[in-house]
Order: structure tokens, then sequence, then C-alpha cells
């Protein structure tokens, strides 16, 4: 574990979760509901979704100890590779290194990485907010990707319309699943009001 890291994880617990649980307070406060009357489920869920959202922000904007290659990255910046607008090039090049054996945590690490990025936000979004349809989260979703990207460009970072497709995609998969946990807990629900 790196220092930074350790800087980073102290900032999530000394800043980050105090400062979530003050403005849920308030905001629960502010509705006449002091008393926590929600169940701890559904606040679990709601801090879950938050902590989801700045793992985003976290892994994009400030992801150095995630760059398992960093000599790898290094190359790429000086090719001047910092934007790449062609739909599925990115993909090909990381599914031809997993299938050559080459950089194979780099590949998995891009390719799975921003798969399941945007995974834990649809998901929690569909199961706290179910009033929300399906299409506005993933709407929501790349639009929300495609905002990181376009700040990754004056941060001379790599923006890749390949990112934005694996978010969208990881993010319809957590859509399918939590449309199953729906029907399973509806199913549950009537399974025990019938019995």
């Amino acid at each position: 574990m790196t220092i930074q890291m350790i800087i980073y994880l102290l900032f999530f617990f000394l800043f980050c979760i105090p400062l979530y649980v003050l403005f849920r307070f308030l905001y629960l406060k502010s509705k006449k509901q002091g008393k926590i009357q929600r169940n701890w489920t559904h606040e679990m869920g709601l801090f879950a979704f938050f902590v989801s959202i700045l793992l985003i922000f976290y892994v994009t904007i400030f992801p150095t100890f995630l760059m398992v290659n960093q000599k790898l990255y290094i190359t790429f910046k000086k090719g001047d590779h910092h934007q790449n607008t062609i739909p599925f090039q990115t993909i090909k090049s990381l599914l031809y290194l997993l299938k050559h054996h080459i950089y194979l945590e780099y590949a998995w690490m891009n390719l799975l990485g921003n798969l399941f990025l945007f995974f834990p936000f649809a998901l929690f979004a569909k199961l706290l907010f179910p009033s929300f349809k399906s299409i506005f989260i993933l709407l929501f979703a790349t639009f929300f990707s495609l905002l990181i990207e376009f700040i990754q460009i004056p941060m001379q970072r790599i923006s890749d319309i390949d990112d934005v497709i694996l978010n969208v995609i990881g993010a319809g998969l957590a859509l399918i699943i939590a449309s199953f946990i729906q029907k399973f807990i509806k199913i549950k629900k009537t399974s025990s009001k019938l019995s």
C-alpha cells in the first residue's frame, strides 16, 4: 500500500464519511425525521450509492495508484494517444493483449475496471429509487461518463470513447440485475402475504 493510497483512504474516512453523515442528518432533520425512521438497509444503501459516486470520481480523476503499468501509460502519452474517438478501437487492443498474454494486468484492469465502474452506481440508483426509469439511469450514466472523459482532456489524461461504451454496458448489466432483484423481492413479499 503506497503513501498516496493511505492519504486518499484517510481523506475518505476522515472527511467524506463524516460529511455524508452530517448532510444526511441535516436532510432528515429538515424533513422532521431527526430520529431516522427509514430502515437501516435503506440508509446503508444510500451510503453505498454515495460511495459509488465518490469512487467514480476518485478512480477517474485521481487514479495514479491504480495505474498498474505506468511505463505503458507514459508510452501512450508520448505517442500522443491522449484521445480515442474511434469506437471499439481500444477494446480490440485490450482483447488483443489478453489473447497474446501481453500486459495482462493492465488489460484486465482497463477492461473490467471500465466495465464495472458504473455498475454499483446504476444498481443502487435502480434499487433505491425504483420510480426512476432504467432508460433515465442509463442516459445519466452515459452523460456522467462522457463528462468524465471531457474533464480528462485538459488534464492531459487518456480520454477514450471506449471507456464510455464499457461504462454504459456495465450500467446496463447492473440495471438488468436490479430488475431481477426487484422481481425477487416482489415475489417474496407476495408469498409472505399469502402465507
